[in-house]
């Protein structure tokens, strides 16, 4: 194999299949990439076997071939290098040769044959929609993923299609955040996708179309120049719709911006024993606060609402993490007592978190 290739669009690359490779990982060839140069293409693959990301980027390919290469070795290589191009080469005892002006590194590689077989999505089932859209999608709901491996369920998104509308849900038992959107569809598909993937989306989708295909294990997203795949999540998403109040009630308009400054700076007195920020509604105010140990904090928020005095407390990154996703300048915060849940929602978004005990 012998390639020359722009330095920037191969590091861009590299970047992102590194991405997937996971830090333990069960083969050795797992911490390789797949790269195959073909006409004038250089295909490069990086599998954990749950999750396999496919970059295809232009080359000018002098041989064709294919060899597998140490990700993390070969992006140090890539982005330390001077020059625009890169001379990139593969001798018979499967050494990797990387040049650029007067320098040049040589790795070993291991051949095509040790990398894990590619399975292929069978395509049935296909929607697609803008990548923006989705993408906004993702960030609004995928902070409300759990992390605890024994609520395996949770640890993903939930992909509703239905009644021509997508629907991405995520929860960790004291947070939930649903969005939908329309979409050109008949077909009816519930899945979950392990956040994994979706973190990987978020980081990638740009511009353009994004299509998704669907079989009965997999799904496959395809953009730009990007295939991602991804086995799903087995298991049943639980019945998250009794959890979401119908109705609005006790909207408190706000600024996004303001209101997210002033819980953060209530956060900086938190700490692992002490989560809670706590929330005073009083006449015409809003007055946010936390005391610690050697510590206290309150600010006030000027606000208009018809409800009666109470206090609730929150954990503060949960309401940060919605706040600093949602697209408007201005937030509804709904709250109606100590014992209820915060509600932020918009025509087509709702995000519920629910009370904490306050110190």
């Amino acid at each position: 194999m012998k390639i020359k290739v722009k330095k920037e669009i191969l590091l861009k690359a590299i970047q992102s299949l590194q991405d997937v490779i996971s830090a333990k990982v069960s083969l050795p060839i797992l911490t390789n990439i797949l790269a195959e140069a073909q006409k004038d293409k250089l295909r490069m693959v990086a599998t954990d076997l749950k999750a396999r990301m496919t970059i295809t980027i232009p080359v000018e390919v002098k041989e064709e071939g294919s060899i597998t290469i140490p990700v993390k070795k070969f992006e140090e290589i890539v982005r330390n290098l001077s020059g625009e191009e890169l001379n990139i080469s593969v001798s018979n005892k499967n050494v990797v040769s990387i040049k650029s002006n007067k320098c040049q590194f040589r790795i070993k590689g291991l051949p095509k044959t040790e990398f894990p077989q590619l399975t292929v999505v069978n395509e049935k089932e296909v929607i697609s929609l803008d990548q923006k859209i989705l993408r906004e999608m993702l960030n609004l709901t995928a902070f409300a993923v759990s992390h605890n491996e024994n609520r395996q369920t949770l640890t993903g998104v939930l992909f509703e299609i239905k009644d021509k509308k997508l629907r991405i849900v995520a929860t960790d038992g004291r947070r939930l955040a649903l969005i939908e959107k329309p979409i050109d569809t008949k077909m009816e598909k519930k899945v979950i996708i392990p956040n994994k993937v979706v973190q990987e989306l978020i980081n990638n989708l740009d511009k353009g179309v994004v299509t998704i295909v669907f079989d009965e294990s997999q799904v496959s997203f395809k953009f730009n120049n990007i295939v991602l795949n991804s086995c799903l999540i087995e298991g049943q998403f639980p019945n998250y719709e009794q959890a979401i109040p119908k109705t609005a009630k006790n909207n408190i308009v706000l600024k996004r911006n303001h209101l997210f400054d002033v819980i953060k700076r209530a956060s900086l007195l938190t700490s692992i024993g002490s989560q809670s920020i706590k929330i005073e509604v009083k006449k015409d105010k809003l007055v946010f606060s936390k005391y610690a140990d050697t510590s206290e904090m309150d600010e006030e928020i000027d606000v208009k609402h018809k409800l009666e005095t109470f206090t609730v407390g929150f954990n503060p990154d949960y309401l940060m993490d919605v706040l600093k996703n949602f697209p408007d300048e201005n937030v509804g915060l709904e709250i109606s007592s100590s014992d209820s849940p915060a509600i932020i929602r918009k025509e087509d978004y709702i995000c519920v978190i629910l009370p904490m005990q306050f110190e």
